[in-house]
């Protein structure tokens, strides 16, 4: 079987997320910051080696799950077709996590940038750079915005997910608002994803009644 470069950039990413704990492992207290409460103040500590094991981990736990499931997809011939894009989603969650823990690392060494701040820049840039992949995806189990809808039509999905594009662009400007004024940021993080959440869905229903309507017509024809 033939393996994506992707792929390998993909294990090479999480080998490097344990790496850079393995790294700064001496140069850590043995108590870390480990979760900032809404106001980016300090509100959860953990031991050194969980703190710098955990992100590392979470990235492995995500990577391989999304891997296998590509591979057990029942519409796995779709997702061949545009496998460097799969591979682009997994490696943006990837840099999701990656600068989490660079941010924990930093933070204890005394680099302390606020949380507040720095969680909506980088919700903002993972969800437009995951919209900028959505009209690029096809019908499969593992990806995408997967309703019984967009499931049971090509075209259902296509619409869909042209839409989800563009409200994911729309949103990550949104979301960006909470890196000004960041007392909100939970507010401007939030309501914008769970709304398109929402709206994805009932767009995708209602796409879906419309091909019936269209269909039963040509039948009546």
């Amino acid at each position: 079987m033939k393996v994506h470069y992707s792929t390998w950039l993909i294990f090479l990413c999480v080998l490097g997320m344990f790496c850079l704990s393995l790294f700064f492992y001496p140069r850590l207290p043995d108590r870390l910051a480990t979760h900032w409460n809404a106001q980016g103040q300090v509100d959860g500590y953990t031991s050194k080696t969980a703190g710098l094991l955990m992100l590392p981990m979470i990235a492995l736990a995500i990577v391989s799950l999304l891997l296998v499931l590509a591979q057990i997809d029942p519409l796995k011939r779709n997702i061949e077709t545009f496998r460097g894009i799969y591979n682009t989603a997994i490696l943006y969650f990837l840099g999701f996590l990656f600068v989490v823990q660079a941010h924990i690392i930093s933070w204890n060494l005394g680099f302390q940038v606020r949380i507040n701040v720095l969680v909506p820049v980088m919700i903002a840039v993972l969800i437009f750079g995951l919209g900028s992949l959505m009209g690029k995806l096809r019908p499969n189990w593992a990806i995408g915005i997967r309703t019984p809808w967009t499931l049971s039509s090509k075209q259902v999905w296509m619409q869909t997910h042209h839409w989800g594009e563009l409200l994911f662009k729309s949103a990550a400007c949104i979301v960006l608002l909470g890196a000004l004024w960041n007392d909100y940021a939970i507010v401007f993080v939030l309501a914008p994803v769970l709304s398109i959440t929402v709206l994805l869905i009932i767009l995708s229903y209602i796409f879906y009644r419309r091909e019936q309507k269209q269909n039963a017509l040509k039948a009546d024809i």
